[in-house]
């Protein structure tokens, strides 16, 4: 039953339909619903797809980490998802995807260095982390998440965001203060 309500939020997101629609979706499972769909419209480079799952990494302070792993019971683009807690920058490595809410400024910092050095596509929830380098950061305004990408941060990867993902986003420049 769980994973059909995943689908259903996913659809719910995917087509932009308002939250108000989805009554018995939590805000955090509408967020969960967003990041998959971040990483369907996401082509990393080779290098990054040699493993047989993909990887999604949360930080152990997310508030999103519980909603988070209920990704690991659906497949994207075929690969089963794999949900990974951090606690450091250096156990990123292997993610493709990695979730970053509820961090200050200077922890943040180093999980971005990192995640463009590895090609990894960084999200979070938390207000300013879309200025501070940040990929994608989701927001609520009135009754639908919303997000915003930093293009400049992509850019400095490999990783291929799709137009069409981008088209939706509310467009934030770094500001790294």
């Amino acid at each position: 039953m769980k994973v059909k309500k995943l689908f259903l939020y996913m659809i719910i997101v995917f087509f932009g339909v308002s939250s108000a629609w989805a009554k018995s979706a939590s805000l955090n499972d509408i967020k969960a619903a967003h990041i998959y769909n971040f990483s369907r419209f996401t082509q990393w480079p080779e290098t990054k797809n040699k493993n047989e799952v993909f990887n999604i990494c949360v930080h152990k302070k997310s508030e999103l980490k519980e909603n988070i792993k209920k990704l690991a019971a659906v497949k994207l683009n075929g690969l089963p998802i794999k949900v990974n807690e951090v606690k450091d920058a250096n156990e990123i490595s292997q993610c493709h995807l990695l979730v970053l809410t509820d961090l200050k400024k200077d922890d943040l910092d180093t999980y971005v260095l990192a995640s463009v050095e590895e090609n990894i596509l960084t999200v979070s929830a938390t207000p300013g982390h879309a200025s501070f380098g940040v990929m994608f950061n989701l927001y609520v305004y009135g009754k639908k998440v919303k997000f915003e990408a930093n293009v400049e941060m992509i850019n400095k990867t490999d990783l291929k965001v799709s137009s069409n993902v981008l088209r939706l986003a509310n467009i934030i420049k770094s500001t790294g203060e």
